[in-house]
């Protein structure tokens, strides 16, 4: 469906396609690319020769995503704020059922081996729904929403712990937490700066992205879920060559949905474990250092 933004987004890139400075990548700044996909003639997605990124051409231009998010976001229940009639069902289930139901969420934070209590930061907590489900779960539960309105209602109307600035965070985090956010960031490499200042020692990184690795790529049934991936809203794809690439020194769990959960217990956090990564969703779990 070609919609207003999508023809803003596709001007929008036209004009970039040319700007060199629009062609490098957003995580660490080399040209050396290669292509993969093409849509709308001007837009590409490629991947990074140097830090294995694979990043949709031309990039976003300096503080976009700040001005975006603000008040252009629009993804359904994640960003829409529920009427205070909609917001009393949806607490009086749990979220149950909802497309943001973080029931399998908490289930692999409890096979990471997170205790009730721990201190979890959920980045990227939109309107709070995520935060309040990991309180309700037991743990000591705040969140980050870069877009003000948002965070806003999460204060006002869940009575929720959810800034808009990341100067508000405290470290001391046992859990750094995100789901479906990191695809939205143009340089992870901000985010893993970010979640090392917050973190104490031995606390985990967990993020949940849309899986854009080989074994899901590959699969024919998924092509168009593939092309789906990277676009206005998703600058990035993250799939595990460029998890490896950037973390090469640190302790990785990846896996995809339906997760494994007895194979989630039985990391040590010590070694590298990599299950099935067919799955449309993908798992990151890693003590960063």
């Amino acid at each position: 469906m070609i919609t207003a933004s999508s023809i803003r987004y596709g001007v929008r890139s036209a004009l970039l396609r040319f700007d060199p400075d629009r062609c490098r990548c957003p995580n660490c700044g080399s040209r050396d690319r290669r292509l993969l996909e093409r849509k709308w003639i001007v837009t590409e997605l490629v991947r990074c020769g140097a830090c294995g990124l694979m990043y949709r051409l031309p990039t976003d231009p300096s503080q976009f995503g700040q001005r975006f998010y603000q008040h252009d976001y629009r993804q359904g229940f994640t960003s829409t704020c529920p009427t205070p009639e909609a917001l009393a069902g949806l607490i009086a289930s749990g979220f149950a059922g909802t497309v943001r139901d973080y029931t399998t969420r908490v289930a692999v934070l409890a096979a990471l081996g997170v205790a009730k209590g721990a201190r979890v930061l959920d980045y990227g907590a939109s309107w709070g729904y995520g935060v309040w489900q990991l309180r309700a779960s037991g743990y000591d539960a705040v969140g980050y929403e870069i877009s003000q309105p948002r965070a806003r209602y999460a204060r006002e109307a869940l009575a929720l712990s959810v800034c808009d600035r990341t100067e508000d965070l405290a470290g001391g985090l046992d859990v750094f937490f995100s789901s479906h956010v990191i695809e939205h960031v143009p340089a992870p490499r901000d985010v893993f700066s970010l979640a090392r200042r917050l973190l104490r020692s031995g606390g985990l990184f967990v993020a949940f992205t849309p899986n854009g690795s080989a074994a899901r790529r590959a699969k024919p049934e998924q092509a168009h879920n593939v092309m789906r991936m990277w676009g206005l809203l998703h600058p990035i794809v993250l799939d595990d060559v460029f998890y490896a690439r950037v973390l090469p020194a640190q302790p990785k769990l990846l896996a995809t949905s339906p997760y494994p959960l007895d194979s989630i217990r039985r990391w040590d956090q010590r070694t590298d474990l990599s299950a099935d990564l067919s799955g449309n969703e993908l798992l990151l779990a890693t003590v960063l250092t």
